[in-house]
């Protein structure tokens, strides 16, 4: 989940002016938190933790100890793939060439 320039959430995205704010737990029970702009939704984000997510590109062994960064919305990518560089963690575990484990801790502290 990533915030806007506004400071509300919305899905994850290789986007301008977005900061990473965590995992999102559920999905939004009355509605679409990506498309909302005036604040109605809630959804609880964790900040912590280790998530295994896709990747783009053909992750390696040697992505691991690199920072990630949001591709789209459960999909990160290393930054020479991405266009706006918005970090969400560290690769700790190479699971295949489509597939890491990301360790979030501190990446939604960090800002833009």
């Amino acid at each position: 989940m990533t915030t806007d320039a506004n400071g509300y959430l919305y899905a994850g995205s290789d986007t301008a002016s977005v900061t990473f704010q965590g995992v999102a737990v559920e999905k939004s029970l009355t509605g679409d938190v990506t498309t909302d702009s005036d604040g109605a939704r809630e959804v609880r984000v964790y900040k912590t933790g280790l998530f295994r997510f896709p990747a783009t590109g053909t992750a390696s062994q040697a992505w691991v100890g690199f920072k990630v960064y949001i591709s789209d919305d459960n999909t990160v990518a290393l930054t020479g793939t991405t266009s706006h560089t918005c970090h969400c963690g560290t690769c700790v575990e190479f699971l295949s060439t489509t597939s890491v484990v990301v360790q979030i801790d501190g990446a939604a502290s960090e800002g833009a």
